[in-house]
């Protein structure tokens, strides 16, 4: 979906977690995959020892030719890596706040 108050666009990812064995290892996979798609992003991680891993990228020219900022959020349960992935195109200083905000809030309920 797409917040056409904020440009913010997010989507959740359900898919077989292969080799990772945690929410660090779907991390690792998926920013194999960009790397292989976008060349050049640098991404700063991290793990919250909780059992979830983050990474955040800037694409300096995305699809529509102006900056980009991604946002993914990763928990695995039982050989499956869910992935929260937030972007903003032409993003703003307030931006990185919102996305980290949209990260923080991801959660996979144990009993649906």
């Amino acid at each position: 979906g797409r917040s056409t108050e904020t440009g913010v666009a997010a989507s959740v990812l359900l898919s077989p977690a292969g080799p990772a064995k945690d929410a660090v290892g779907c991390l690792e996979q998926a920013l194999a995959r960009i790397r292989r798609a976008v060349e050049g992003i640098e991404a700063r991680q991290r793990a919250d020892g909780a059992g979830t891993a983050a990474a955040t990228y800037a694409i300096p020219s995305g699809a529509a030719g102006i900056p980009e900022w991604h946002a993914h959020a990763f928990v695995w349960r039982e050989g499956v890596c869910a992935s929260l992935h937030a972007s903003k195109a032409g993003p703003g200083a307030e931006d990185a706040a919102l996305l980290d905000g949209i990260l923080s809030s991801f959660r996979i309920a144990e009993d649906l």
